[in-house]
């Protein structure tokens, strides 16, 4: 087969703006929410602080701002 052919294909983009990337963010996030969550746990024990050196950045979300996100999708 022969590639010089073939037309190039498109990678589909599904954020085309800045507002469907921001909404494309927040919905990955709200389906990684158990594993965020168990990260942000983890960082805070005496083992996360040892693997994680500057971990001072990492913020838990609280259930208010998870649900707030969530209305935000809808």
């Amino acid at each position: 087969m022969e590639w010089s052919n073939q037309s190039p294909r498109m990678i589909p983009v599904d954020v085309a703006t800045r507002w469907n990337s921001t909404l494309h963010m927040i919905k990955v996030a709200l389906k990684l929410r158990i594993h965020l969550d168990a990260f942000c746990s983890y960082v805070y024990t005496d083992e996360g602080r040892s693997a994680f050196a500057n971990c001072s950045k990492i913020v838990q979300i609280s259930h208010e701002q998870w649900f707030l996100l969530q209305n935000v999708c809808k």
